[in-house]
């Protein structure tokens, strides 16, 4: 007698389609993860076409049902596994990109520079990715140092582009802080590049320090990183790190850096935690290479000072409290530092300036 459970008869008509099937929630899900891309529904389901059986004159075919359960669990499987592996793969290509945007833009910006959103700049050789690795690498081998470097990125910052990034600047500013702009620019033509620092120093440290007021006064202040809201308005690199909470950690899954030396840690050392917590998965490429280029910048700047040693420590690259406690000398100041201390300005009001009218 036949065994009805093991065995079912099926009539396979012309046209006959075997039915469609659903990648794995699993597999769709990897796709959409990677990179913030957006998976249409058209890939989402991959349809068998549809099979035809010519006419032949035959009785009704009896087929064991679990032959074509197993030969589309087979092929859905295969599907499965080809998306999640070449998922798996582009997950790794954006991550190793990502990665690398990180380390170069800090590498730029702990030499002080954050030009990468200046426009004018036609040098393509200084906005290669690989152009800071390759600076990096000479300098661990002793072939260049931090001079060379600087002249050789300064060929890009002609009168043109000098002027041109002074009034965009100019734009993001109120009318007391144009003011003081243009006299740092009079000095900076004059070659007093001492007082031009001195000037484009206190600029750089207002911007943040009226941002916090601001987001203060418009009740913008959110918890720190141990979930207290201390309203403190500070200065320096703390007052960034303070505009960044309240503004700019939504870009970066809300993860957020201690601004003070603290736990026995130094700031340097909170913001590399943050930067190696975010550096695989951040979304907006742009607001990433600005803020974390010109955060690089900032913690230089604003770094501690040892004046154990003075005047034989003095830092090669600018350091605010050097030249705000008056331990540079005036011929220590160059024309490069004020240039650096230019686009520190010129990206950090860019930054507040979009935060005040909605844009960020």
């Amino acid at each position: 007698m036949e065994n009805k459970n093991s065995t079912n008869e099926i009539k396979i008509k012309e046209n006959e389609k075997i039915e469609d099937f659903q990648l794995s929630e699993e597999s769709i899900q990897t796709l959409k993860d990677i990179a913030n891309i957006n998976i249409c529904s058209s890939i989402s389901k991959i349809k068998i076409p549809t099979i035809k059986i010519p006419k032949v004159n035959l009785p009704n075919v009896t087929i064991d049902t679990s032959t074509i359960v197993a030969f589309q669990t087979t092929i859905a499987e295969r599907v499965n596994e080809i998306f999640y592996n070449f998922g798996k793969f582009l997950t790794k290509c954006t991550d190793d990109f990502r990665n690398l945007i990180i380390d170069n833009i800090s590498i730029l910006g702990k030499y002080g520079w954050c030009y990468l959103l200046i426009d004018e700049i036609m040098d393509e050789r200084i906005n290669d990715l690989e152009f800071p690795r390759q600076l990096k690498s000479s300098m661990e081998n002793n072939e260049i140092g931090i001079s060379d470097i600087d002249k050789y990125v300064m060929k890009a910052f002609t009168k043109d582009v000098i002027m041109s990034v002074v009034e965009n600047t100019k734009l993001n500013l109120d009318e007391k802080d144009v003011v003081k702009l243009e006299k740092a620019m009079i000095n900076y033509r004059a070659r007093r590049y001492y007082d031009c620092a001195s000037l484009l120093s206190g600029l750089i440290d207002s911007q943040s320090i009226k941002q916090e007021l601001f987001d203060y006064k418009n009740e913008k202040y959110k918890p720190d990183i141990n979930g207290n809201i201390n309203k403190n308005i500070d200065q320096g690199w703390n007052a960034f790190a303070i505009v960044f909470r309240n503004n700019f950690s939504k870009y970066f899954n809300d993860q957020k850096f201690i601004g003070k030396n603290r736990n026995n840690k130094t700031k340097s050392d909170h913001f590399e935690e943050f930067v190696n917590d975010i550096k695989y998965d951040f979304t907006d490429i742009i607001i990433t290479v600005q803020i974390i280029n010109l955060a690089y910048c900032l913690l230089t700047f604003f770094g501690d000072s040892k004046w154990v040693n003075y005047p034989n420590n003095k830092p090669k690259i600018i350091n605010r409290n050097w030249l705000m406690h008056g331990m540079y000398d005036i011929d220590d100041i160059t024309k490069i530092d004020c240039v650096k201390l230019l686009l520190m300005l010129n990206q950090l009001s860019d930054l507040y300036s979009k935060l005040k009218s909605g844009e960020l």
